[in-house]
């Protein structure tokens, strides 16, 4: 059993691996431990919240990454999010000047977000005397409100500033202290205050818990023995992902779906994807799909690829992050407006189930034009 391994034994485990490929029985512990930071972020979060999206829907993950700012752990919560915080956290760190006690917050579809209710906020880990950042622990959690023409941020619209309010990276605490200006412009632009102020402080009480279980870690086995198991598990993640693609036979593969409609008249719309294996690689072309419609359907293709793929590998378990696809080609047919300001509440729905089927089939060979 896992927990008979001490900590010395661990720690002399870690510090002999530390250069060289991590031993199973070490690196299932360290994951566990990695991923429980993640889990209990989850709770605390799903315990303090004001909001029944996320006291009782648990529409919220989490998750903890290293010091480059890598998925390295997460709690198993919504898959969509699995997929594009990573983007949201490189934002904040490449946008902000991060500081211990900052926390940045954002939802902007364009870095990395789904659609406007979800809200990701990040903070930075800092050890005792460092001054770079050891890890990163975010979450995101959909709020029941975000401004906009409609209340619930849902309605049918055809640009993204109808949708509500749009965040960059921002600082929303700074040394460990509110930044007012940030709250109150947040409140003001958002319906039932105490609610998105209580759903807002609820997602920082679960950094702070990340934060300090990931710490006292640290000072259990080790900062080198920490940051040795998380480069670990990320190059197993990455083994993992690739000895999964050998065994798919070599070639393109083939599907199409559709979408009923955009809301407005337009439809069906044509999803087409061809997977080309090979390698342990995975090159995946959306170029004949449908372009943009008025109300955005493309925003999560690369979301809900990221989780397929882990999905098929790790059969929808927790911890360390599996690596996504090489790359994934999206058409690229409309206007520089219409890429920025289009609607993004539309690609957070049965567009990403109908994704998750018709890359199964292609990659199992089902779909059509198969290798």
């Amino acid at each position: 059993m896992t927990s008979a391994v001490r900590a010395p034994q661990l720690k002399r485990r870690l510090t002999r691996r530390a250069l060289g490929r991590m031993d199973p029985v070490t690196l299932a512990v360290m994951n566990n431990r990695l991923a429980a930071i993640a889990e209990e972020m989850g709770v605390v979060l799903g315990q303090t919240g004001y909001s029944p999206n996320i006291k009782e829907r648990r529409d919220y993950s989490c998750a903890l990454f290293d010091g480059r700012g890598e998925l390295v752990a997460q709690a198993a919560h919504i898959p969509v999010h699995l997929g594009s915080t990573p983007l949201s956290v490189r934002a904040a760190i490449e946008r902000l000047e991060l500081q211990n006690g900052d926390v940045a917050v954002l939802n902007d579809p364009y870095a990395g977000g789904t659609h406007l209710p979800d809200v990701t906020v990040v903070m930075p880990v800092f050890l005792r005397g460092q001054k770079t950042a050891f890890a990163y622990v975010a979450n995101r959690a959909h709020h029941a409100d975000i401004g906009g023409m409609a209340p619930g941020s849902m309605a049918l619209s055809t640009e993204i500033y109808q949708e509500g309010l749009r965040l960059p990276p921002v600082k929303l605490m700074v040394g460990g202290k509110p930044a007012r200006d940030v709250f109150e412009l947040f409140l003001a632009n958002t319906r039932v205050r105490e609610e998105r102020e209580g759903d807002l402080r609820a997602q920082v009480a679960a950094l702070q818990v990340g934060a300090e279980r990931t710490r006292a870690l640290v000072e259990h086995v080790g900062r080198g023995e920490v940051a040795a198991a998380m480069e670990a598990l990320k190059d197993y993640a990455d083994r993992l992902m690739r000895a999964a693609l050998r065994t798919i036979k070599a070639g393109t593969y083939s599907a199409e779906d559709f979408l009923d409609d955009d809301g407005f008249g337009t439809g069906p719309i044509p999803v087409r994807v061809a997977i080309k294996i090979g390698g342990g690689r995975a090159m995946v072309d959306f170029t004949d799909s449908a372009p943009g419609t008025r109300l955005n359907q493309r925003k999560l293709c690369d979301y809900s690829l990221s989780h397929v793929l882990r999905d098929e590998v790790s059969g929808g378990r927790s911890g360390s992050r599996q690596r996504g696809p090489d790359a994934a080609h999206q058409p690229d047919r409309s206007s520089r407006h219409h890429r920025e300001c289009s609607a993004a509440r539309g690609g957070c729905g049965r567009e990403c189930r109908n994704f998750a089927a018709h890359r199964r089939r292609a990659i199992s060979g089902d779909g059509r034009g198969g290798a």
